[in-house]
């Protein structure tokens, strides 16, 4: 992060140094000169000389060169910028020096750039986007996130009731850490999380360690990539809709798995669902999908296509998987 702003303020820099000086006229160095001068016409200067049709017309105002190269310089700037569907966080450097040396401009200079609209709409696009640019974004107690972004991870530093409200999204890796908390999720919005071993406790031990993920209401979809989509020793489902795709493991990995009410749905390569204990009831009766085919069809399996089953036990003995 310090070297970004580096980069950026030596950007300005030489921005800001490439911007042409004014140019003054000479004075003259001995004032007796002036008076000389007019006094004593040169004498190459014909008074009765009738002045030319240039001299008597008057001349449009133009700006000065250095005003032009300013406008072509940030002209260029912008035109070099993506469009909205095309940003993505590598532009982010080029979007804040066009954005910097436009606001250097006089008002009578921004009106002669086209796209001004494009620097409003992809500034939109990182605000909607990137909700953080630190290194990690903890949370605790009463959390409300509304079509939040996060592109770095997410990490518990006490219970937490998260509650959603429209599209959010955690996308890196190793995106969402219980950290051997409760975190319990509910509203009306989706929470879809991305990455190698996407919720997970960096404190579970495979076995009696760690915290609890609750799903209360909303829809919380995890994709694992190369890991568990979920792994936390508890997960109990209260309500709202939750998807585990594994990827190259198990959908769900955990110790105790308690459903209530809602809809539960898991694949994997190695398995849907794995328990480490034999922790787990089902007071809500639901039909529980879980596949260890990948990312296996939900139409498929209430057709009976795919393979179906309630909950699998693990019958290795507990090892450490947080992720």
């Amino acid at each position: 992060m310090k070297k970004r702003i580096i980069s950026l303020i030596l950007a300005l820099t030489l921005c800001v140094g490439m911007l042409p000086a004014p140019a003054w006229a000479e004075e003259p160095t001995d004032p007796t000169q002036a008076v000389e001068a007019a006094a004593n016409p040169s004498e190459e200067t014909d008074p009765t000389t009738e002045p030319t049709e240039e001299e008597t017309e008057p001349t449009e105002e133009t700006a000065a060169p250095g005003e032009d190269e300013a406008v072509t310089a940030v002209q260029a700037m912008i035109d070099a910028l993506p469009d909205v569907e095309d940003m993505s966080e590598s532009y982010l450097d080029a979007l804040v020096a066009a954005y910097s040396a436009f606001e250097a401009l006089s008002e009578a200079q921004q009106a002669q750039i086209n796209g001004v609209e494009k620097l409003e709409a992809l500034f939109n696009w990182v605000n909607s986007q990137v909700s953080t640019l630190a290194a990690e974004k903890t949370i605790s107690g009463e959390v409300t996130w509304n079509n939040q972004t996060f592109i770095t991870p997410v990490k518990l530093t006490g219970d937490t009731t998260l509650t959603l409200v429209g599209d959010n999204k955690i996308e890196c890796d190793a995106p969402l850490d219980l950290n051997d908390c409760k975190l319990t999720v509910k509203g009306t919005g989706t929470l879809t999380v991305i990455g190698n071993g996407a919720i997970f406790d960096s404190t579970y031990n495979g076995y009696n360690t760690g915290g609890t993920l609750t799903l209360a209401g909303g829809t919380v979809k995890a994709s694992g990539g190369k890991y568990n989509a979920i792994s936390v020793r508890s997960v109990e489902l209260r309500g709202g809709k939750l998807e585990a795709y594994g990827g190259s493991n198990a959908g769900i990995v955990c110790s105790y798995l308690y459903t209530y009410s809602g809809s539960l749905y898991a694949t994997g390569s190695d398995c849907g669902i794995e328990m480490r204990t034999m922790y787990a009831d089902n007071p809500g009766n639901l039909a529980i999908l879980s596949s260890n085919e990948k990312d296996a069809q939900k139409a498929e399996m209430d057709a009976g296509d795919t393979p179906r089953r309630r909950l699998t036990t693990s019958a290795r003995s507990p090892a450490p998987c947080s992720r």
